[in-house]
């Protein structure tokens, strides 16, 4: 399963969430729009974690953000898109739940109002879709900050 959050912060609670984030980068300055990806590493691939991220690389739309999506996708199974005032999440690893998660932010995620996105695994109408999203946020962020 590959879960896709999505949700609007204000400015302290982005600060807030990105203090407790896990191995955090910030790339405000390089990226108007793009403010941090966050990443939690493990020694395991999934195969659907590979797939996804395949069919995310082929989307042209995604261009500008291709070069945070470099680090080892062998290794990679969470990946937070952080955007001033918002923030995008992608759940790669297909066995969590949303109660399952490492560290602790899932009753805030509820609280904050999150939209959850759910793409079966190998389900490429779907994952397309969650893409069309995602590209979407990206777009209308980059507008609003440029």
């Amino acid at each position: 399963m590959i879960r896709f959050e999505l949700n609007r912060f204000r400015e302290r609670d982005w600060f807030e969430q990105a203090k407790k984030a896990h191995s955090l980068k910030l790339f405000s300055k390089s990226h108007k729009s793009l403010v941090g990806i966050r990443k939690q590493l493990n020694n395991k691939p999934f195969k659907s974690e590979h797939w996804f991220i395949s069919l995310l690389m082929k989307d042209k739309r995604l261009d500008d953000l291709k070069c945070y999506l470099q680090y080892p996708l062998l290794n990679l199974y969470f990946v937070d898109f952080y955007f001033k005032k918002q923030c995008f999440a992608i759940d790669l690893k297909n066995n969590r739940s949303k109660t399952d998660y490492s560290f602790d932010r899932t009753e805030n995620i509820r609280k904050a109002g999150f939209t959850f996105f759910e793409v079966s695994e190998f389900n490429e109408t779907e994952a397309n879709q969650a893409i069309d999203c995602l590209v979407s946020v990206v777009t209308k962020t980059t507008k609003n900050v440029t």
